[in-house]
């Protein structure tokens, strides 16, 4: 079985992808995932949708309402893991805000998550002094606690929150929400220094890369990157072979 651990194995530059479970609906997310694990992504990320996004952009925010409109839950991204699991042995985190899995249960959802063969979760609204009692739950079931770090947090705090870092560290690469400018490669290669510094879990630039180039550039300095935003646009508009020349080019 594939872990996060292996997609970052001898040097290898990950590409991560992200899906809004049941954005135009559950089959036709489900789909699309399979798509992007057929076209060649190292690692898939579940999105599950919230109606108050904080650290979302304009792209995500509509998918992420599309996917309320179908009446998505917490429920479903389990059974859309447990879909992909079947089928495949890609890696998968899922992103989630705290609300909707305070809600759903902390040792429900780390319980149930990881028997879908999730791997790691992403809680943007989660700051990491207030994580302690999530994180004892999460080693319970081998669940990577994915921590964020941006490109002005402190160099004190970056050394706390990599300190126990595990499966992979996700630096958002912009000041602002998803989707939106493209980030600065000295910016990302100053904090990218900062972090390895004190850990040695790889570390993904995510938010605003959005073409090969850019996949080039970041991963110079980068452990991999996440393409979102730019891929769900795409979509939208029919455009998936351009996804595919992203991945693959």
């Amino acid at each position: 079985m594939k872990t996060i651990n292996t997609v970052f194995e001898n040097n290898k530059k990950a590409l991560i992808s992200y899906v809004m479970v049941g954005d135009g609906g559950f089959e036709a997310s489900l789909d699309y995932a399979r798509f992007l694990i057929d076209s060649g992504i190292d690692l898939l990320e579940l999105g599950m949708p919230f109606s108050d996004p904080a650290a979302d952009g304009e792209t995500i925010l509509n998918a992420g309402l599309r996917a309320l409109k179908a009446k998505t839950t917490f429920k479903d991204v389990i059974r859309f893991a447990e879909t992909i699991h079947a089928e495949t042995d890609m890696p998968m985190v899922v992103m989630t805000y705290l609300n909707p899995i305070y809600q759903f249960g902390f040792e429900k959802a780390c319980e149930l998550l990881s028997k879908a063969g999730v791997q790691g979760v992403i809680i943007p609204d989660l700051p990491h002094e207030e994580s302690a009692e999530f994180k004892r739950i999460a080693d319970r079931y081998e669940m990577n606690i994915i921590p964020l770090i941006a490109l002005t947090t402190s160099e004190n705090r970056v050394k706390e929150i990599v300190k126990e870092s595990k499966g992979f560290i996700y630096l958002v690469a912009v000041k602002g929400i998803t989707g939106t400018q493209r980030p600065d490669l000295k910016e990302v290669t100053f904090m990218t220094d900062k972090i390895k510094k004190y850990t040695q879990t790889p570390v993904v630039a995510g938010f605003g890369i959005r073409s090969r180039e850019d996949i080039n550039d970041f991963n110079q300095v980068v452990d991999g990157v996440v393409i979102a935003s730019r891929f769900i646009d795409l979509r939208e508009s029919g455009r998936l072979a351009e996804i595919k020349n992203i991945i693959n080019i």
